[in-house]
């Protein structure tokens, strides 16, 4: 798909160098055509993941109010008593803090992900001059016979 429209444009303008904002429509062009429902679904069924099976998975796995089996090893107590411990802590976390009096400031994460991952610094560069080529045509006869003659060297 991408190869006719780019073909289309080399024809079109024959000799003139392609910009990245041409490149870019070619492919937002390209892309448009061959990106639709219909290609997204055919390509799920070839996978076999649809159709989707909506008994796959129990209501119960999606329900927030479920609650989880306990084991048979632990008693109901032990069940509980976790319970409740884990309902105090966070409970115990809502809590604000109380303002301290240190000066110190904790760092911020910003400065543990420097630590951790440095931003990689690199050496000044100097610009390289490219040569500027313009499109061509590959399969034209000018192109073949420049091409021939190359090779019988």
């Amino acid at each position: 798909m991408l190869a006719d429209f780019a073909e289309i444009h080399v024809e079109q303008h024959v000799g003139r160098k392609w910009t990245r904002y041409q490149v870019g429509s070619l492919i937002c062009d390209a892309w448009n055509k061959s990106a639709t429902v219909g290609n997204a679904t055919r390509g799920f069924k070839v996978t076999g993941i649809f159709p989707f099976k909506n008994n796959a998975l129990p209501d119960q796995l999606f329900f927030s109010g479920y609650k989880v089996p306990v084991p048979e090893n632990t008693t109901q107590e032990e069940a509980n008593s976790s319970s409740e411990v884990l309902i105090n802590t966070s409970q115990n976390n809502l809590l604000p803090a109380e303002p301290g009096t240190s000066s110190v400031k904790p760092p911020s994460p910003t400065k543990h992900l420097h630590k951790i991952s440095p931003i990689p610094r690199l050496s000044q560069v100097t610009a390289k001059y490219r040569i500027k080529k313009t499109a061509v045509l590959l399969t034209s006869i000018d192109n073949r016979n420049a091409l021939k003659a190359i090779l019988e060297k």
